[in-house]
């Protein structure tokens, strides 16, 4: 049986169907339960994508040689992306036309088209800020708020990765967070 730190590609192999497979049977309950949250805590949604992310994946493996040097990072990048995109589905249907049987036809509101576009934008803003923001950080913060966020290692996992104590990796997280909330004061508001 597989072990998911051996999936880790440290040879620039193209990654095969079959290790994929073992690999999401160990960590598609950490997938899911990244979509739920994503998802804004719906169950079915978080499922659906879940599943769809596991047969884009393998399917994406199957037509091209893909190597991927960690898995697990890139599996959150793909999720997270599926997530945006459900949201940005969910968004059109909730617009569609099925209130087009009544005669009425205020329900066309220009803030309902708006308001997901703007959410859409915003969300990119903070990302691309966030993201040059962590890139900024000295090398030990950003690797350890990577680790944390990015990677969703626990503290021990970090300290141990890094050869540092659980105190030091907490510490270099809250640093990189207090930077983070300072940086977005009055920033949106």
């Amino acid at each position: 049986m597989i072990e998911l730190a051996d999936i880790n590609n440290k040879n620039n192999k193209p990654m095969d169907v079959k290790t994929f497979w073992e690999y999401w049977e160990k960590d598609k309950d950490r997938v899911t339960k990244k979509c739920y949250f994503w998802l804004n805590n719906n169950h079915h949604e978080a499922e659906d994508t879940a599943s769809e992310i596991a047969l884009k994946i393998a399917n994406k493996i199957l037509e091209q040689d893909i190597i991927v040097k960690d898995i697990k990072s890139w599996v959150n990048k793909i999720a997270f992306n599926a997530c945006i995109d459900a949201h940005r589905k969910k968004y059109r249907f909730d617009t569609s036309y099925d209130d087009l049987e009544s005669d009425d036809i205020s329900f066309i509101d220009e803030q309902s088209y708006v308001k997901p576009l703007d959410e859409t934008i915003y969300i990119e803003e903070c990302i691309s800020k966030i993201s040059k923001l962590i890139e900024s950080f000295p090398e030990s913060i950003k690797t350890s708020v990577k680790l944390r966020f990015i990677d969703d290692m626990d503290y021990e996992s970090i300290s141990s990765y890094l050869n540092a104590t659980p105190s030091t990796i907490r510490k270099r997280i809250q640093i990189g967070r207090d930077k983070i909330k300072q940086s977005f004061t009055g920033y949106y508001n």
